[in-house]
């Protein structure tokens, strides 16, 4: 066991007997064993005043040690207590001992922030260096702060050494305190017009930072523009210096920084754009791209040009250099140009379309990283003019790419098709297509939204059948592509053997009876088994549609009647039933499935149907806030001519069949009469009910009371009959032009009852010869209208909506609390449901939390929606738009 004598004497070792020592370790425990016995002796070492002399070499050894892995925090101490000696040796190893263990989150850090300041005012610049170097790589905010005047000072320093580390740190500065970046501002700007190149390129870097995070910065250093400009030029153009030179490019990493803040101060500026287009042009053209060094240049140029208010020869130029690029042997040089060409996509693909064969080639490429890129920017250069065309070449890569490609490429390729897809039909083929090389990696989704095209285009239904026929005859075709041709065949039988071909079609000739063994060949495969609930249903269609294959397709149904698979035991004894016992229903229960809507997250079916529909609005009138209404989302043709006729499609379920064109008239007034009845009253009104001729008989018709007729046989229909329904809906006094209660003892008792319990709080007797005036009925204060009887407002599969609406308070009628119901007539729960609700401008929406986000059948979930309508606008009906 050595002694202290041992332990001092393997302290002395200098740093290359350490790392030798290292090296020859074979193992991981050998060096382990080392690292441990030189650590206890610099420990020992840091804990002897005699011999500080060597604490430079140990620090020295600690950050070998530091570099290997290994804990050296007890050093720490040792590098702070270095940087406050007077000695140049030991404060350059104090401060990297500090940037190499330390970072700026530990607080010995704050223990040097005193030693750093003086140092930053020492006489030697290169002690001066030092600090600024510390303060460049592990300041913190706090440190920021303090040595920022310090910073700012130097950055006008004499020596071009000084200077240009105090603008890097000044970037570290400002990016720990970004609220001090005021302050370097005029000495960024001082040194952009320096000659010396290292501080140029600080400078730079500084003012790109500063430029970034500060609108205003940004706009104050675009004066700087032509400055920078003449400086790049005069790189290009200047003659070979030895000190500069790198691969024939003088300082390449200057003008790569010139070119990065020319960037950022052009970018949605076009003055400052316009002044640096023609040197970008002179780099672009002039800068030789056979080394590494003119290729960066090359590459900033060309990011810059994309990022600027540039001119359009401008930026072809730049993807012109993308061009070169991609035909480089260099796979760095061809990933970099494919990744900013989709960028450019975005601003002009046009350019790019010219070097589309380069592209697509790259999608063959032998490196996964370039194929992955290439890939991304096809599907972005994919557009009406070229789909066909690339479409083709991506199938075809379809093929022969890895598998990791394939699930990606297949949705792509469905999604661009149905996208750009200049017809239909070009759309089937390309689909079935798909499904040939791919069908497993098709969503069952997107073969759902192919069928239902196909169920919405009738003309070309015996093509897509007997294409798909076709395709399914093959041995190894795909489950997904049998799914399909199985439902779409079967569906549409009869239009697959009798419908004429269509253009470029391959004529074949499909009858009944082939269909019918195509479905059986289906059954006997077992990779197919999944199918074979889908085989049952258009067996019996085709059963249907051709009487003579029942003889052959019976049979196979009662076979399939005693499987162990029960969803095809069930559709098999089912079909078999309805042939045997139901011969008559048989053509009513097997017709066509009717369409299914488009969906609606694809503007249209195809570029075709797009521009029908296009040329279909733009002839279609201006549409009223009635759209608003239709609950459906569908195209809305019952356009809504006055307010009652909103309320009552709002609140009315019969108010969806009433015809819109038609002028409001005396029924439809009387309906809107009804409504309100519906809303105050206990009596439901029909509404196919008479149109009344007085203002008592609308009380009548208010309150569900029917024997005010003989009564008000002698009164004709004034204002006041529209006040009552103003009286609802705005805040405004009504002015009748007749005492509207003029007749009310004729009128029914439950009529009068009710009526009184609408207007006050206290319902006063009133007898068969009692008269009053609307300002004695109104003069107690008014509660609030119970709400309507729940109106039908949304039936969409098993989910249906149910709206009432009621005044919360009446002396407010600019509100209205409307309460949704939500039932699920279907087995299954409706979860994670959601509702949203749009309305018009003039009025504000608040909805309160449902009282649940799972629709149960036997438990209904409830939500309120309160809506406010703007001042001046409180007589408008309440117009509202669900999805």
């Amino acid at each position: 066991r050595p002694g202290p004598l041992g332990a001092r004497i393997m302290s002395t070792l200098r740093l290359r007997d350490l790392i030798r020592k290292v090296r020859e370790c074979k193992t991981a425990a050998e060096e382990r064993a080392v690292i441990a016995r030189e650590s206890s002796a610099i420990r020992e070492s840091f804990r002897n005043p005699d011999e500080a002399r060597f604490v430079p070499r140990n620090v020295a050894k600690l950050m070998f040690m530091h570099m290997l892995g290994h804990a050296t925090h007890f050093g720490q101490m040792e590098c702070v207590r270095l940087t406050a000696r007077n000695g140049f040796p030991e404060k350059r190893i104090g401060y990297l001992g500090l940037m190499l263990l330390l970072d700026e989150d530990q607080e010995v850090t704050m223990l040097v922030t005193n030693s750093v300041k003086n140092d930053l005012s020492h006489k030697n610049h290169y002690v001066v260096g030092l600090g600024l170097c510390m303060l460049g790589s592990i300041c913190s905010a706090e440190m920021a702060r303090d040595v920022a005047g310090e910073v700012e000072q130097l950055m006008g320093h004499g020596n071009s050494y000084v200077r240009k580390k105090a603008a890097l740190t000044a970037t570290r500065v400002i990016k720990k305190v970004p609220e001090l970046t005021e302050g370097f501002v005029p000495a960024a700007e001082k040194l952009l017009s320096d000659r010396h190149h290292g501080v140029l390129l600080a400078a730079c870097t500084l003012a790109t930072e500063m430029c970034e995070d500060d609108d205003d910065v940004r706009q104050r250093m675009r004066a700087q523009v032509p400055q920078l400009c003449k400086v790049l030029k005069s790189l290009i153009y200047a003659g070979k210096s030895v000190e500069h030179d790198i691969a024939g490019h003088a300082d390449p990493f200057l003008q790569v920084a010139i070119l990065r803040l020319l960037r950022v101060l052009g970018r949605g500026d076009a003055d400052a754009s316009d002044a640096m287009s023609d040197i970008l042009a002179q780099i672009a053209s002039n800068t030789d791209g056979a080394k590494n060094a003119g290729n960066a240049i090359l590459y900033e140029a060309v990011e810059t040009i994309i990022a600027i208010e540039a001119v359009g020869g401008l930026r072809v130029l730049a993807v012109n250099i993308l061009g070169r690029f991609l035909q480089n042997k260099d796979n760095n040089i061809r990933y970099v140009a494919l990744n900013t060409l989709a960028k450019v996509v975005e601003v002009d693909m046009q350019a790019i379309q010219r070097h589309r064969a380069i592209i697509v080639n790259c999608v063959k490429d032998a490196d996964i990283t370039i194929r992955r890129s290439a890939l991304q920017l096809v599907y972005g250069l994919v557009n009406a003019k070229n789909v066909t065309t690339l479409s083709h070449e991506l199938l075809e890569y379809l093929e022969v790419c890895d598998e990791e490609f394939k699930c990606e490429l297949a949705k792509k390729i469905s999604s661009l098709a149905l996208k750009f897809s200049p017809s239909k039909q070009w759309y089937i083929d390309t689909f079935i297509a798909l499904l040939i090389r791919a069908g497993q990696y098709i969503d069952e989704l997107e073969c759902n939204d192919f069928m239902g095209l196909v169920a919405r285009t009738p003309q070309l239904h015996g093509y897509a059948a007997r294409s798909l026929y076709r395709a399914a005859c093959d041995d190894y075709a795909p489950v997904r592509l049998c799914a399909v041709a199985v439902w779409v065949c079967g569906e549409y039988s009869d239009a697959m053997v009798h419908a004429p071909s269509v253009e470029d079609e391959v004529l074949t000739k499909v009858k009944h009876n082939d269909v019918t063994k195509l479905m059986i060949a289906i059954l006997s495969e077992e990779k197919y088994l999944m199918l074979r609930p889908l085989v049952m249903t258009a067996l019996a269609k085709i059963a249907v549609r051709e009487p003579s294959e029942q003889a052959v397709i019976i049979p196979v149904l009662a076979k399939y009647e005693t499987t162990l698979e029960l969803e095809t035991q069930k559709r098999a004894h089912e079909y078999k039933s309805m042939f045997e016992k139901m011969p008559d229903l048989r053509d009513m229960l097997f017709e066509h499935m009717p369409p299914p809507e488009a969906p609606k997250f694809v503007a249209a079916d195809t570029m075709e149907t797009l521009a029908q529909k296009k040329a279909a609005d733009a002839a279609r009138p201006a549409r009223s806030f009635g759209d608003l209404l239709n609950f459906d989302e569908g195209d809305s043709s019952q356009a809504q001519t006055s307010g009652t006729d909103l309320l009552n499609d709002l609140l009315s379920p019969s108010s969806a069949d009433a015809p819109t064109s038609a002028p409001v008239t005396p029924a439809k007034q009387s309906q809107a009469m009804d409504l309100l009845g519906d809303m105050l009253g206990d009596v439901a009104i029909p509404a196919s009910a008479p149109p009344k001729a007085s203002a008592p008989d609308a009380l009548a018709d208010l309150f569900g009371s029917t024997d005010m007729s003989s009564a008000s046989s002698s009164h004709t229909i004034t204002s006041a009959r529209v006040d009552v329904l103003g009286d609802l809906m705005s805040s405004s006094p009504p002015v009748p032009t007749t005492d509207p209660f003029a007749n009310m003892g004729a009128a029914h008792p439950a009529a009068v009852a009710g009526l009184m319990d609408l207007m006050s709080d206290d319902v006063p007797v009133v007898s068969s010869s009692s008269t009053g005036s609307l300002i004695d009925v109104l003069g107690a204060p008014t509660a609030p209208t119970p709400p309507t009887a729940p109106q039908p407002a949304y039936a969409k599969g098993s989910l249906s909506i149910f709206l009432s609406a009621s005044k919360p308070n009446q002396l407010d009628q600019s509100k209205t609390l409307v309460s949704a119901r939500y039932v699920n007539a279907g087995p299954a729960d409706i979860e994670n449901f959601s509702l949203q609700a749009a309305v018009p401008k003039t009025m504000t929406l608040s909805m309160q939390a449902a009282s649940g986000s799972t629709i149960s059948s036997s438990a209904p979930v409830t939500q309120n929606m309160l809506v406010s309508a703007a001042a001046g606008h409180e007589g408008k009906p309440i117009a509202l738009r669900l999805k």
